[in-house]
């Protein structure tokens, strides 16, 4: 099998802080060919200051060059549009970080819901029934998002031009979906023994506790 081709990026961050998310767009012929957000699900930095990230970059599209060959389309250009910083500020084109923005939100309204859940299956002496009543409450955690939440994305975005709010709304619903998931996910790789999963739930919660804090202040 021929090897995929594509581009290797590698983004260095000069500023004094870290840099949660960025907008990364390919031109082609002074148009936009692709364009997409890289950052860490749970909201970390995803680079430090003075540090290097590196990620390919397929390319947008191709053209045969034989009948047994694919070849890539060239970009012109590759650009870093637009980067969330660590204390929230955004530099560059503001529009592209609404959808990672509108995803921190909806993944820590969901956090929020999950982590009720978990701290009331604290002192249980039966891990199996805990988990799988567990389970079933996870699972009907709505992905809809509340006006609650809803709100509190359009706060967050009142400064924005041109905010698309069925964008939003749709960004909302895939953080909150993933987000319980994750939760989901977690929970399955949970230990039987008693002792063990009083413990695990104690780590769990506290790094969920550390997530939804995070997303808050993004």
């Amino acid at each position: 099998m021929t090897p995929r081709r594509h581009y290797r990026i590698s983004v260095t961050n000069v500023a004094s802080q870290p840099a949660v998310n960025f907008h990364v767009a390919a031109h082609r012929d002074g148009r936009r060919a692709l364009a997409g957000n890289r950052g860490n699900p749970d909201a970390s930095p995803i680079i430090a200051p003075g540090s290097t990230y590196s990620f390919n970059l397929d390319p947008s599209g191709g053209a045969p060059a034989t009948a047994a060959e694919w070849a890539p389309l060239p970009h012109d250009v590759v650009e870093i549009a637009a980067v969330l910083w660590e204390d929230g500020s955004i530099e560059g084109d503001v529009a592209p970080m609404a959808a990672a923005l509108s995803i921190y939100v909806g993944r820590r309204a969901q956090l929020n819901r999950g982590l009720a859940l978990f701290r009331a299956m604290r002192d249980t002496g039966q891990p199996s029934a805990a988990k799988v009543r567990l389970k079933a409450q996870l699972e009907q955690l709505p992905i809809e998002p509340d006006e609650t939440t809803q709100m509190r994305a359009r706060e967050r975005l009142q400064h924005f031009d041109d905010v698309d709010p069925a964008a939003t709304a749709g960004a909302l619903r895939t953080a909150m979906a993933e987000a319980r998931k994750g939760m989901l996910d977690d929970l399955a790789e949970a230990p039987d023994n008693a002792a063990a999963f009083e413990r695990w739930l104690v780590e769990i919660t506290s790094l969920y506790e550390k997530w939804r804090d995070r997303f808050a202040t993004r």
